[in-house]
């Protein structure tokens, strides 16, 4: 009885805690995005404010590659959640991104950035042209 009612409440957290967002089609990410860029981080940290009242966020510094909309630097420091229920964006060092940046620095699942796999890199620079996005390299 005791094992049914832990697995009862872990279930019932996880849900209570999950990121929950409206879907969006790509071309109204971009048209609602300030820039869109691909990008690989480079370096990562978490960040622990002094006020109790705000939350820690996850500070990323992005190399810019290609960019669509927009003109960032070719480096950009960008925050976003530590992920959970706060729809942050996982950061892992060296792996590539697409962002989709608004008129602040932070980022989220629900704004569309994202990690690219290596395959999908060049059918997402297409579908993004398809869009009118004009692709600058920075490689």
């Amino acid at each position: 009885m005791k094992f049914l009612i832990i697995l009862v409440a872990v279930v019932v957290s996880n849900n209570a805690f999950a990121c929950s967002c409206l879907q969006f089609d790509l071309a109204d990410r971009f048209n609602d995005s300030e820039s869109v860029f691909i990008a690989k981080l480079s370096a990562a940290k978490v960040v622990t404010p002094d006020d109790e009242k705000e939350w820690p966020y996850v500070e990323g510094t992005f190399k810019v590659t290609d960019i669509f909309k927009g003109s960032p630097s070719e480096e950009v420091k960008l925050k976003t959640g530590t992920g959970g229920g706060d729809c942050g964006v996982q950061m892992s060092v060296t792996r590539k991104y697409i962002i989709f940046k608004g008129s602040n620095n932070f980022i989220g699942i629900c704004g569309g950035s994202a990690t690219i796999n290596p395959y999908d890199e060049d059918e997402l620079a297409k579908r993004l042209r398809s869009l009118g996005a004009k692709s600058t390299s920075n490689k």
